[in-house]
């Protein structure tokens, strides 16, 4: 599931990346939030 995990932050940052900085801080807010649900750290 890492592998994945990291896989999806990579092209979710790149993508982002070469839209706009909002791009970025929602993709930054998504990413943060798959985390936290994965590690069990919120519901």
């Amino acid at each position: 599931m890492a592998r994945a995990l990291c896989w999806m932050v990579e092209r979710t940052f790149y993508h982002a990346s070469q839209e706009s900085r909002e791009a970025l801080r929602k993709a930054s807010a998504t990413c943060e939030h798959i985390w936290l649900i994965s590690a069990g750290l919120t519901d």
